[in-house]
């Protein structure tokens, strides 16, 4: 067989006698590579390296600083920290819960194990010495009924659960080092090659740190996220409200009849967190602009309509203002590294006008608020403006950079309210395996794109990447500065986004490199049932993605 082998910064052919796993071949060719490969892509499908060659192939070695590399490696420590806590603690029931930083926040489920350096050390230790054995990660295809008997007398309830109502007759189950899961995509091929991590208390409970994306040898150190952590909290407690914890929990809701109620509850709860923020504004009068940013497809235009709404019930006329309207010029837009036109970056805004223009309408004078045509590539004329002298009111700005430090400089802090929407996932699929936060966000936006932005889901994973960069550098640093954090995501909506997704999804060709991450999805939401579109209330955020809103756009 003539395999080919490509990387980042690799690329060789070399004949193959018989079947082997890849890593195998790469150890008895002693082909080294910086940083080491973690899995492959073969015709644009995930592998371990563990996978047998039965044929020539172009293979494709991804390491760490990949996304879907990183994927790997994060599954596989996420096992290898289980596994260490099952043998040192097998009562505890220790909980994965949400990302935090560069890790993963976990908690044990017995009230009577409380964590302290003591245990995590032991836990460090633990896995240390696991990964010293090099002790591979074995894939066994069971019958679906036989892997429900297995999880069922290991106490998983979650997993059984979960089981019972997935398709198909078999279920891949990984075991190593005496743990035993579900198989939710490619392992690492031994303990070995995770020599990298760290655990940090994270009170209640602790997180275990992945290296360092750009240092793969490194941990980074945790930024404290006390906000972001509060509303993780906050959303902990609705799910108990709820009743819906894992997908298991909403997939019996569906089948059992009361998936209804369930979305009432939570869209109440939306709307209960969306009437706090009118009266917070109500009782401190003193505000005057209102500035709401969030990540791609977090929900803000919805959220702001609704604000509006609980405004004017506080007899408070909402006037919006999109930072979209001060992007300059087309020929004065900023080009990114690679030469191509940079929206994301705040050299793209003209960010002196619009806080003249915001300044001046707090003084009570008339402006000519202009807008952008996307169209022409330029501001063209608006409308002549001015903020009403005979009703309290409030501007609420919305925009990628509405938490910038740069903005309303002239404006004083106690006449500002920062509002952050995040779209944190509030499922996991049991308690040892999560949900990617930005999973939730990602499948909206391939919906929404596809259904009224005329882009296909090939387009909308294409450029995913370039929209996360902007993100972390022009969003989530100043997440914390925000005075309040509202989480947009809904805990039914995966099921409902299942309906429409899948079939766009389904288009990606195989011969696409996006073809890889549609896949990942498309066996993400194989896990839900399914809720119809009509179950959703018109008022809903899911409705800006789907369509059928009540509100005008």
């Amino acid at each position: 067989m003539n395999i080919s082998f490509k990387g980042s910064n690799f690329n060789r052919t070399i004949q193959v006698k018989s079947k082997k796993p890849i890593f195998k071949i790469l150890e008895e060719e002693k082909i080294k590579i910086s940083p080491p490969p973690i899995a492959a892509i073969i015709d644009n499908c995930l592998f371990d390296l563990d996978y047998k060659l039965k044929t020539d192939s172009s293979v494709t070695l991804i390491n760490y600083q990949c996304r879907e590399g990183a994927a790997v490696y994060r599954r596989s420590l996420s096992f290898i920290l289980n596994a260490a806590a099952k043998r040192l603690y097998p009562e505890s029931g220790l909980i994965i819960g949400q990302s935090i930083s560069n890790g993963y926040y976990y908690d044990f489920k017995h009230p009577s194990l409380k964590m302290d350096s003591k245990i995590l050390e032991k836990i460090s230790k633990e896995m240390k010495a696991i990964i010293e054995k090099k002790i591979p990660f074995v894939h066994e295809l069971y019958p679906k009924q036989s892997a429900i008997k297995l999880f069922r007398k290991l106490g998983y309830k979650q997993k059984v659960y979960l089981l019972e109502t997935l398709k198909g007759p078999d279920t891949r189950i990984v075991s190593c080092a005496g743990f035993q899961d579900i198989s939710y995509g490619p392992m690492l091929p031994h303990t070995g090659l995770a020599q990298t991590f760290d655990l940090q208390i994270y009170k209640p409970g602790f997180i275990l740190i992945f290296p360092n994306p750009q240092r793969p040898n490194e941990t980074p150190k945790i930024t404290d996220c006390p906000s972001l952590f509060e509303i993780y909290k906050e959303t902990k407690n609705w799910n108990k409200i709820i009743g819906i914890k894992t997908v298991s929990n909403l997939n019996n809701i569906c089948i059992k009849g009361g998936v209804s109620n369930a979305i009432r509850v939570a869209e109440a709860l939306h709307e209960k967190k969306i009437i706090e923020i009118a009266n917070h504004i109500k009782n401190n009068r003193d505000i005057k602009v209102i500035l709401v940013a969030g990540p791609s497809a977090s929900g803000k235009t919805t959220t702001i309509k609704r604000l509006s709404i609980q405004l004017a019930v506080n007899n408070i006329q909402a006037i919006s203002i999109s930072l979209d309207d001060y992007f300059v010029d087309r020929d004065r837009t900023p080009r990114n590294a690679s030469g191509i036109l940079d929206f994301e970056c705040p050299e793209a805004l003209d960010i002196t006008g619009f806080n003249k223009d915001i300044k001046d309408l707090l003084e009570g004078k008339t402006i000519e608020l202009n807008r952008f045509s996307f169209k022409e590539g330029k501001q063209i004329k608006g409308k002549i403006f001015k903020v009403p002298e005979e009703r309290d009111f409030v501007l609420v700005v919305e925009g990628l950079h509405a938490l910038n430090p740069g903005l309303l400089t002239g404006v004083e802090k106690t006449s500002k309210l920062k509002i952050y929407l995040s779209a944190l996932t509030q499922l996991s699929i049991d308690d040892h395996n999560r949900i990617f936060t930005s999973d939730t966000r990602l499948i909206r936006r391939i919906v929404r794109d596809h259904l009224f932005r005329n882009n296909s889901a090939t387009n909308t994973l294409s450029r995913w990447d370039s929209v996360r960069k902007g993100e972390e550098k022009y969003i989530f640093p100043y997440q914390e500065t925000a005075d309040i954090t509202f989480n947009s995501a809904l805990v039914y909506e995966p099921a409902v986004l299942k309906i429409f997704a899948e079939r766009f999804l389904l288009q990606v060709g195989a011969d696409k490199r996006e073809y890889v991450e549609a896949t990942r999805i498309l066996n993400f939401l194989n896990l839900f049932v399914g809720i119809p579109a009509d179950k959703v209330p018109p008022t809903s955020i899911l409705r800006e993605f789907i369509g059928g809103s009540g509100f005008v756009y």
